[in-house]
């Protein structure tokens, strides 16, 4: 419902209402960035340097995100632990993505198929 991947009609019983249901999805999800935003600092604090990467790890994450729906994950029933194992294994997903260790691979792989060879510096952020 929230990547825009659905029919209208999917949303509801009643399709004709899901029209009004996407965009008021969309109107929230606004909110929700512009709250984010308002959260983010203009300048360098003690935790910019975890920061750095976050970039490559959300380009990163869609590639278990689809590897989850290829397996047909998202039906399965986990109850309370295994809603548990599923945040830390997020929060473990989200800060290896996230490391300098992968921002660095990451970083070669760019400049290998972007021609930027003789850069040394990221493209991002460093």
């Amino acid at each position: 419902m929230f990547f825009g991947s659905k029919p209208y009609d999917d949303f509801l019983n009643f399709p004709e209402w899901g029209f009004l249901v996407r965009i008021v999805t969309f109107m929230l999800a606004i909110i929700g960035m512009l709250a984010f935003f308002s959260l983010v600092p203009t300048r360098e604090t003690s935790y910019t340097k975890e920061g750095k990467y976050t970039l490559i790890a959300y380009l990163l994450h869609g590639f278990f995100i689809r590897g989850m729906r290829a397996f047909d994950l998202e039906n399965i029933h986990l109850g309370f632990p295994g809603f548990i194992v599923l945040a830390l294994a997020s929060i473990l997903l989200t800060t290896v993505l996230a490391s300098e260790p992968v921002g660095k691979v990451y970083n070669k792989i760019e400049r290998y198929f972007l021609g930027n060879k003789n850069k040394t510096k990221p493209t991002y952020n460093g």
